[in-house]
């Protein structure tokens, strides 16, 4: 993607995958009868894309794909962890989970 997004920020922050040279993202329309639906599709292109995938980007994640392991995709170990203290210190109930 480059530009100001690959760049190193001057404050520490949790954008994992500056270095993605693309950003996939699809979204669709969704009524709970067919929400199954939609997801399994979802799922399959994210399989068929997999091996070229650096993560996931939590803010688009929804339904039965919004996991914690999925959730964690999303950034890099060092930034999980600083977000799980900052989550155990001022969140420890899980009020903000989703």
């Amino acid at each position: 993607m480059g530009g100001a997004l690959a760049r190193p920020p001057a404050v520490a922050n949790a954008v994992g995958h500056r270095d993605a040279g693309y950003l996939l993202r699809v979204l669709s329309p969704v009524e709970p009868a067919t929400a199954h639906i939609v997801e399994a599709a979802h799922g399959r292109l994210m399989d068929a894309v997999a091996s070229r995938t650096l993560g996931r980007s939590p803010n688009f994640l929804f339904g039965a794909a919004r996991t914690p392991e999925r959730l964690a995709e999303g950034y890099a170990p060092d930034a999980r962890d600083r977000l799980a203290k900052i989550a155990a210190a001022h969140d420890p109930a899980g009020v903000f989970q989703r």
